[in-house]
């Protein structure tokens, strides 16, 4: 049932930023034509055309899968809501100038600068305001008990009793300390956590993660002193689908699907599972492709300055061409 109530809200969530996308479109396009930038009668003449109709779809599963690439949609209790505005940000402009590219290839004359800016700035505005309602109305919700996550802890030492105490103290972040992972408790403080709380033996967590409801397990263990066990810990959680949090502060280059967050003065290192690949790894591919056409298109004017100043002050092809054979 939890699971169901949390796929009924991600799809919900999705829903509403491709509402906001169509919004966002409404708005510029109006605004544009009433700018004079493109007549109403150019744009009435635009037909909607069955590949018209295809190509905006394209542009919306295009937009979400941006979204979901950047991570938007995964759980951002312990981000700050300044690192999630960033993180919008960084999406709707990568959006926007794939609309711009769109708009130059299939000559879209509804899409100036104009519609680009408007559409930007209502797209980028909408969102961040409906994140922070969002965030808002889930911290009371989670205040009450409800949308709430298992954690686990590994370690009990200082740090592993520091943060259980910030996120007992912090009920509007919703997660609901089930125990912690380790052979023996390390901090002498704290007793009423140890009292309150169970401690599971690391070779015993492959089987309680099977039998309980865990939804994250974080990793308080310094890394060097306890480095096979952070792999072990790792690869256990990640067979069974629960997402990793380390609490470290380090940089782990070797893990690709990773997220960097600051919660509290200190950095936590979120694994989530799955490898990149399908549509993730196509949607890189087409961020890269977007990118370097929105460059190209950009530059254009610079490069035609400098084949013609090259072409001035030396005689023949403005690229240099090997003739002949080695």
């Amino acid at each position: 049932m939890r699971n169901f109530r949390r796929r009924v809200l991600l799809n919900s969530f999705k829903l509403a930023d491709l509402l906001i996308l169509v919004l966002s479109f409404g708005v510029a396009t109006v605004i544009v034509q009433q700018s004079g930038s493109a007549s109403l009668e150019r744009f009435l003449a635009m037909r909607i055309s069955i590949l018209n109709f295809v190509l905006f779809l394209g542009l919306m599963l295009f937009w979400q899968s941006l979204f979901t690439f950047l991570g938007l949609y995964y759980s951002m209790r312990l981000s700050s809501k300044w690192s999630e505005v960033v993180e919008i940000i960084k999406a709707t402009s990568l959006g926007t100038m794939a609309i711009f590219v769109f708009a130059n290839v299939f000559n879209v004359i509804v899409i100036t600068p104009l519609f680009l800016a408007v559409f930007w700035a209502v797209s980028t505005g909408m969102t961040i305001l409906s994140r922070i309602l969002l965030r808002y109305f889930l911290g009371q919700v989670r205040a009450k008990g409800s949308n709430l996550r298992n954690i686990l802890l590994v370690g009990t030492n200082e740090r592993a009793i520091q943060f259980a105490e910030t996120i007992i103290a912090k009920p509007h972040l919703g997660y609901s300390l089930i125990g912690f992972v380790d052979s023996q408790w390390i901090s002498k403080g704290a007793p009423k956590i140890q009292q309150r709380y169970e401690m599971i033996n690391p070779k015993n967590l492959s089987d309680f993660l099977k039998d309980n409801i865990v939804d994250e397990v974080m990793i308080c263990l310094p890394l060097k002193e306890y480095y096979d066990q952070h792999a072990t810990i790792t690869d256990t959680c990640v067979e069974q689908g629960v997402i990793v949090r380390i609490l470290a502060d380090f940089f782990f280059s070797q893990l690709a699907h990773a997220r960097i967050e600051y919660f509290e003065g200190s950095s936590i290192l979120t694994l989530y599972t799955g490898a990149m690949g399908g549509l993730p790894l196509l949607l890189k591919r087409l961020i890269d492709i977007v990118l370097s056409l929105a460059l190209l298109i950009l530059l254009s004017p610079l490069f035609l300055v400098v084949a013609l100043v090259i072409k001035w002050n030396s005689p023949g092809p403005v690229f240099f061409v090997r003739s002949g054979s080695d």
